[in-house]
């Protein structure tokens, strides 16, 4: 029961979070009322979107964004081994060992529906975490 209230506590915070960073950085455009109080289909909605993708070098971080983004990780894979199986574990072992990165590696289990909830939950959850701490290093502040 603990468990399906995790699950779900979860779901909802990454959705809420992911729905905030979808449309913090969107403009959206509604088309006009024509004269008798109608949508005007004919007109074009435009949608912006103005969340640049910065990707940095490890090494240009401080020390302390280091650690953070080091501690985010490692967060999210206690949180992803706790779900698994030990067979499981072992395979997604094997998978990150051979050289797949952690997508790649989750992909390739034979996960239950809830575990694939969960563990896409924690990863929306952490790639969030680590926008957050790279944003802050950004030299161009999003306000």
């Amino acid at each position: 029961m603990a468990l399906k209230w995790n699950k779900l506590l979860l779901s909802v915070l990454a959705i809420a979070i992911t729905i905030n960073f979808i449309f913090s950085g969107t403009v959206q455009a509604v088309p006009e009322l024509n004269s008798i109080g109608i949508f005007d289909t004919e007109s074009k909605v435009i949608i912006a979107t103005t969340s640049p993708n910065y990707t940095f070098p490890e090494e240009d971080f401080t020390p302390q964004e280091r650690q953070e983004l080091q501690g985010v990780r490692q967060s999210r894979n206690r949180e992803i081994w706790e779900i698994l199986d030990e067979s499981q574990r072992i395979q997604i072992e094997h998978n990150l060992r051979s050289g797949k990165d952690i997508h790649q590696a989750i992909a390739e289990l034979d996960l239950q529906i809830d575990q694939w909830d969960m563990i896409q939950a924690i990863m929306e959850w952490s790639e969030l975490k680590m926008k957050r701490i790279i944003y802050r290093h950004s030299p161009h502040k999003i306000s």
